[in-house]
């Protein structure tokens, strides 16, 4: 009966992502509803212009990281399961829309059956815990024409996706020098600790002045490895089912960037002259 029941917390957690990545490529659809006078008399002026929004950008990324998975299905933002992040943004701005980044992302994820309302988990009883690096790049897309020099539209929320890599190591959630449950073995199983990544998420940015540029943003990060948690199928030595392996585990990054524009130059986004 506990199988069964960890098997269909499982299936929670696939309801959950697709949820979330249900509302993010549906979102598109309504990035660019009707405008409002107020932003209808700045485009009119944008449309006038000349675009020349080309510019770099390079920063830190600060916040949180959280995993779901075997030993936590759905939630998100649990405190007991969230960690601190830290990351290196380069943002390669191509127009007044596109942008390129790349990712430097550090952080740290965990797990614990104990925590859970399952009877189910509690009696299983496993944790864990493993650092999260990963390297990335993506392409973000914004609904308002935003770029560095625009003293009409300082803000635009954002939507981005990309690719990437990333390392992990599952060990025993005592502290940072527990065991690696890899070496346990504990399903027969030998996994790579390196798998791809695929990011996506949304956000929003705003620019302090024409140096300083400001971010918040929430990802969920797509695997392909459910062993993230050491946790998939069924134990070696028993065939007990101790996990559910049609279903990979993610985590998830949550915080602010804070990034300075590259280079003395400012480039125009829009030339009042140009008529």
């Amino acid at each position: 009966m506990n199988n069964l029941r960890i098997v269909q917390l499982q299936k929670n957690k696939i309801t959950s992502v697709n949820k979330w990545l249900i509302i993010l490529l549906l979102i598109p659809a309504f990035a660019i509803p009707q405008e409002s006078d107020h932003f209808e008399k700045k485009n009119s002026i944008l449309k006038k212009s000349v675009p020349n929004t080309k510019s770099t950008e390079l920063g830190i990324f600060g916040g949180a990281s959280y995993y779901n998975g075997d030993l936590n299905p759905a939630s998100q933002f649990n405190p007991a399961l969230t960690n601190w992040a830290l990351g290196i943004v380069l943002r390669r701005n191509l127009n007044s829309r596109w942008s390129l980044r790349l990712n430097g992302m550090y952080g740290t994820v965990n797990g614990d059956d104990a925590l859970s309302s399952s009877v189910a988990q509690q009696s299983r009883g496993i944790s864990f815990q493993s650092k999260i690096y990963e390297f990335s790049g993506q392409a973000e897309f914004n609904f308002f024409p935003y770029c560095v020099a625009n003293d009409i539209i300082y803000f635009s929320p954002y939507l981005f996706l990309g690719v990437g890599a990333f390392r992990y190591n599952p060990t025993t959630a005592l502290n940072s020098g527990g065991q690696e449950l890899a070496t346990l073995n504990s399903e027969g199983v030998t996994y790579s600790k390196v798998s791809a990544v695929l990011p996506i998420g949304f956000g929003i940015k705003a620019k302090f002045s024409n140096r300083f540029l400001f971010g918040i943003e929430w990802s969920q990060r797509k695997t392909w490895t459910d062993y993230i948690d050491d946790v998939s199928t069924t134990y070696a030595s028993s065939g007990r089912q101790r996990g559910n392996s049609k279903v990979n585990d993610y985590y998830s990054f949550a915080g602010a960037t804070l990034t300075i524009r590259l280079g003395s130059k400012l480039n125009s986004c829009w030339h009042p002259n140009n008529n």
